[in-house]
């Protein structure tokens, strides 16, 4: 079954681009009792079961402004009880038309069916949401067929087909009862209705969350077994395969002094390898990767781990350590025409003339033959 942490990543994704940015995000949990159409008690807490520290429930809220004001967006899930391949989603917004985000309270109003984010304030209900539907709503964004061009309107069409299966509220209060850069806490209640015949009603009662900063678990774990070693004439750095559905890439940082490390490059979440052919011989380097999730966050640093390249060793072309009639036909190859990489071209100028030419094979010979 897909990870609750997917979607809880899409909506807060989504708005990030749809908003050029998330300024803040906590994560936590949230809790209500309903009764009514169903009865029960709704338990979001945030969880960490494994290695990339995935929750299976809990709640995120993400926090931006922009001209129309301040917003939180607040979306929390958990397992269907009793229900296998389902999942439970809560979803609340607020916005601050002064565009500052304080300890408030606002009224809660049915949705504008044309425009169902334009309320200050909303929530809906969706029971047992299949997390296959949930899946395909998701996979185009990991699979990179909606990006920044286009996630907007595929956003609000994707949550106006959400609300069309939730309990859409007829009147409710949320109350922000504190909000620093620590965190956040706050109540809600409210009377709900689903569209249906005959239609269906819902009360929700004793709702709260409480959510903190840092993300402590919407990060991902940082690479483990990162290791270097001389290959291609580069040098080859692996790690342990991660879960690249939850990430977006890893990053590659590099450092002649183990002190300090600037980024070389990027590779996908899928990877686990990369080799850095921007190296000198009779160099050490240091390197260390870290993991990027969907979210933008990135892990701490792997291990750090060093490499030296071998110093140049004149005549020997094919840097086995010896020099040899295949250091003569490799330098002879290159004389000729051929095409040489940096470190033949620096061990095949045996005069240290800045050119290869015959006078370089005649001296190679000659180390063969000892004179």
């Amino acid at each position: 079954m897909i990870k609750l942490y997917r979607i809880l990543i899409f909506i807060t994704m989504a708005m990030q681009f749809l908003t050029a940015q998330i300024d803040q995000m906590f994560t936590g949990d949230l809790h209500f009792q309903y009764s009514g159409a169903l009865n029960g008690d709704f338990d979001a807490v945030f969880l960490n079961e494994d290695s990339l520290q995935i929750p299976t429930s809990g709640a995120v809220a993400g926090i931006w402004s922009d001209s129309t004001g301040a917003h939180i967006l607040l979306p929390a899930l958990r397992q269907t009880p009793d229900v296998d391949q389902s999942m439970d989603l809560f979803l609340m917004m607020m916005r601050d038309d002064d565009g500052v985000i304080e300890p408030q309270s606002w009224d809660v109003v049915p949705p504008d069916g044309e425009d169902p984010l334009n309320n200050s304030a909303e929530f809906f209900y969706i029971p047992e949401l299949d997390s296959t539907y949930i899946y395909d709503l998701i996979a185009p964004v990991i699979n990179g067929e909606i990006d920044s061009t286009n996630i907007g309107q595929y956003f609000i069409d994707a949550l106006s087909g959400l609300i069309s299966e939730a309990y859409i509220p007829l009147t409710g209060t949320i109350s922000l009862d504190t909000y620093d850069d620590q965190g956040m806490t706050g109540t809600f209640s409210g009377s709900l209705m689903k569209l249906a015949f005959p239609p269906l009603f819902l009360t929700i009662s004793g709702g709260t969350y409480d959510l903190v900063s840092p993300l402590n678990g919407l990060g991902p774990d940082a690479p483990q077994n990162l290791t270097a070693q001389m290959a291609d004439e580069g040098v080859q750095l692996n790690w342990d395969p991660m879960d690249g559905g939850l990430l977006s890439g890893f990053n590659i940082y590099r450092s002649e002094d183990d002190t300090t490390f600037t980024q070389l490059a990027q590779v996908g979440g899928s990877e686990n390898s990369f080799i850095d052919f921007e190296v000198g011989p009779g160099s050490t380097y240091f390197y260390y990767v870290t993991a990027v999730g969907l979210n933008t966050i990135e892990s701490d640093p792997s291990n750090v781990v060093s490499i030296v390249i071998p110093g140049v060793l004149l005549g020997d072309l094919n840097a086995d350590g010896n020099i040899d009639i295949l250091d003569v036909v490799l330098l002879a190859n290159i004389v000729i025409g051929a095409e040489a990489t940096d470190y033949e071209l620096l061990a095949g100028d045996a005069n240290e003339d800045g050119v290869l030419d015959v006078l370089d094979i005649v001296l190679v010979v000659n180390i063969i033959l000892g004179n």
